[in-house]
């Protein structure tokens, strides 16, 4: 019920603890790191979305949008790899991937930009229209630049690469007594180095790989969630799966790649972080509270603080958020 005039809030009564309660260990929901920045960012959001498990539909366009753009890098980066699961990663096999005279990352590029886009090519990808083929450029640039960005950073010898897309098979997360939650993580890729792990995430976006503090991940600024979405799995995987590794959490921002031919380090309040213990202490209590404030029968769900944070949300309509006077 709207408390006050174009502001919505929904109070935790029986009904709304009980749909929450699904999100506890044995029910039939699962919290996930995207399920948490909304929650931070618009807790509205979080229950329309998750709880109450309301979709948007996508708009049907002719082009390839932003996202299409970003669904296929990432999938054709994951496409190489994947080739080589288990096995070690080093200077001479990137370079081979990456020389002008091999059509590998050329095949890939177009292979995924069909299924995610140019569907009725899939039998003649030869005759793709030119603006597909324009496309087809542009991304195998930025699928090289990564991968030359890795070269450098990662190949001082070699790493193993463990998977894509991983999913650990636990799904408990123990937050404290008598709080623990189904969790569920897709990890966009996992190295073996010599210190651990890596998580990888692909960013093709504006987020960012620095923030000034711990605190600010916790706030609704939306180019540090790739930071946000690393920490939490990287203290979920210590809690769910391995208490003792070494967890090098990294975004791949692509945006930049191809300027910089290196993998930036995440930064927080100057520091580089080159494994999630350095900040672990800092992080772990406030993720917590986090989690512990969906369950919170108290504090009710409300509409994000910052009426220009709705403009793209698909619920917008529903909440009111509409009209010249957002």
């Amino acid at each position: 019920d709207p408390v006050d005039e174009g502001n919505i809030e929904i109070v935790k009564d029986e009904v709304v603890m009980a749909e929450l309660n699904e999100f506890r260990a044995g029910g039939s929901l699962s919290l996930s790191a995207s399920a948490l920045k909304d929650f931070k960012k618009c807790s509205l959001k979080f229950y329309l979305c998750y709880a109450k498990r309301f979709r948007n539909t996508n708009e049907l366009v002719d082009y390839v949008t932003a996202a299409e753009h970003g669904n296929i890098i990432h999938s054709s980066i994951q496409d190489i790899y994947e080739r080589y699961k288990g096995q070690v990663i080093d200077a001479a096999l990137i370079e081979n991937w990456i020389a002008p005279e091999n059509p590998l990352i050329s095949e890939i590029v177009r292979k995924n930009l069909i299924e995610e886009h140019y569907y009725s090519y899939r039998n003649n990808p030869e005759n793709l229209p030119s603006e597909a083929k324009i496309t087809c450029e542009i991304i195998e640039a930025v699928v090289r630049a990564d991968l030359k960005a890795e070269l450098n950073t990662y190949c001082n010898p070699s790493f193993v690469f463990e998977g894509t897309e991983v999913r650990p098979e636990t799904s408990v997360w123990h937050i404290e007594p008598g709080l623990d939650v189904n969790f569920k993580m897709f990890i966009d890729r996992v190295d073996k180095t010599n210190q651990g792990l890596r998580f990888v995430d692909f960013k093709t976006g504006s987020d960012k790989t620095s923030v000034s503090s711990v605190s600010n991940l916790f706030s609704s600024n939306h180019s540090t969630d790739g930071i946000f979405q690393l920490l939490t799995y990287a203290e979920a995987y210590g809690k769910m799966v391995d208490a003792n590794v070494e967890i090098e959490p990294v975004i791949h921002p692509t945006r930049v790649l191809s300027a910089n031919e290196t993998i930036p380090p995440i930064v927080i309040n100057k520091e580089e972080i080159h494994s999630y213990s350095q900040i672990a202490d800092e992080f772990r209590p406030k993720i917590n509270d986090l989690i512990k404030q969906i369950f919170d029968p108290s504090k009710p769900l409300k509409q994000c603080e910052k009426a220009s944070d709705c403009a793209y949300c698909p619920f917008l309509t529903l909440c009111g958020r509409v009209g010249p006077e957002y």
